[in-house]
C-alpha cells in the first residue's frame, strides 16, 4: 500500500481517502471524517473503512454539479482544498 496526502493506493487498483469513511448503511453510506458517527445506523467512524474514491466522485457527482459554489466553500473552510493551489 502506498500513501499520497488522504489517498491510500492498495493493490487491483483501489484508491481509499481518508477524508471520507463508510457506515452500514444500504444508501448514503458516505461520510466526512470530520462526521463521527451515523445518526441512522449508529456506525462510528474509527471503527469504519476509508471510502473508496471512486464511490466519492460517483456519491458527490449531481452535487457538485448543482451545489459547487456551497461544496467548494465548505470545503475550503475544512482546509479540504488548497486555494492557493486553485490561483496558479
Amino acid at each position: 500500500m502506498e500513501i499520497k496526502g488522504t489517498l491510500e493506493y492498495h493493490g487491483d487498483g483501489i484508491i481509499t481517502n481518508n477524508n471520507f469513511w463508510d457506515c452500514d448503511c444500504k444508501e448514503n453510506y458516505i461520510h466526512l471524517a470530520t462526521i463521527k458517527k451515523c445518526h441512522k445506523c449508529g456506525r462510528e467512524e474509527e471503527e469504519s473503512p476509508s471510502s473508496r474514491q471512486n464511490e466519492i466522485e460517483d456519491y458527490f457527482k449531481d452535487l457538485l454539479y448543482f451545489h459547487e459554489d456551497s461544496i467548494k466553500r465548505d470545503l475550503i473552510i475544512q482546509g479540504k482544498i488548497n486555494i492557493r493551489e486553485e490561483v496558479e
